[in-house]
């Protein structure tokens, strides 16, 4: 119990929401293209992204996405960019046909003053609004659906300036009892804790429950996975389902909070 990990050891859902996945990649949408300009001299992007193509998802796409976006960074200050919008190009240096790794290194080397070329689906008939509600954050969800692992996200902010940054993670191996695992949860992709941060984080822990025995675990830590199940970037529901099914022994991979305000 509690070895830490890098974020390359996380698991990624393998049950996939392949219907939706369908649906995304033969809806009726056109691209919509925006620039945009940030000054980071004060604050970090304080965003995550996913994809490259050396991690395309179960629909094919293998454009950079915005997965992420942390309340106190440029970005979501700016407010224009949102979960899904494609990088097309940063400081007139394109992201397609890169590798993740490139993408990554091609942002966090673009200076201070950061142009991005932001592509956007805009749906054209109105019988998709199933798709437009899903699409605000389905490059999350189908990337929640990939057998790839999480090594392909990396969290783009400047910690300290940001005031809240994360350690390395750790799995926790625990033992259901009668009661559950003795902890309730806060967050997901219907009820952020923060705006742009989807995450599921403990809120209350039972004394002497399973959660609490271990004494690894604290309050305001975000659980990442369960068993093999990632739970980044879903619905409050969702995660609740996945721990409510979990068999009685589950390890569970936690994100370790530095600062919690």
């Amino acid at each position: 119990m509690g070895n830490t990990i890098n974020s390359s050891s996380l698991p990624y859902r393998s049950q996939t929401r392949q219907s939706q996945e369908m649906m995304i990649r033969n809806a009726n949408f056109e691209w919509q293209y925006i620039d945009i300009y940030l000054d980071l001299s004060e604050c970090g992007l304080g965003i995550s992204i996913r994809g490259g193509i050396d991690s395309p998802n179960h629909a094919g796409f293998q454009d950079v996405y915005i997965s992420r976006i942390l309340g106190a960074g440029a970005v979501a200050r700016d407010g224009r960019i949102q979960l899904g919008d494609v990088i097309a190009k940063v400081n007139g240096e394109s992201l397609e046909n890169v590798t993740h790794k490139e993408a990554v290194n091609i942002i966090l080397n673009a200076g201070q003053y950061i142009h991005f070329h932001i592509k956007r689906r805009k749906f054209i008939d109105s019988s998709d609004i199933y798709e437009q509600i899903e699409e605000a954050n389905e490059d999350d969800a189908l990337l929640i659906g990939s057998d790839r692992q999480t090594n392909f996200e990396e969290i783009l902010f400047d910690r300290q300036r940001i005031g809240k940054g994360y350690n390395d993670c750790i799995k926790v191996e625990m033992i259901r009892d009668i009661n559950g695992f003795g902890f309730s949860l806060i967050g997901g992709l219907d009820n952020p804790t923060r705006e742009g941060d989807p995450g599921i984080y403990v809120n209350n822990i039972v004394p002497d429950g399973p959660v609490h025995r271990t004494g690894q675990i604290n309050i305001g830590d975000e659980i990442v996975a369960i068993n093999d199940t990632n739970i980044e970037c879903v619905p409050y529901k969702w995660a609740l389902d996945v721990i409510r099914n979990s068999p009685t022994l589950s390890v569970f991979t936690i994100r370790k909070t530095i600062n919690w305000d």
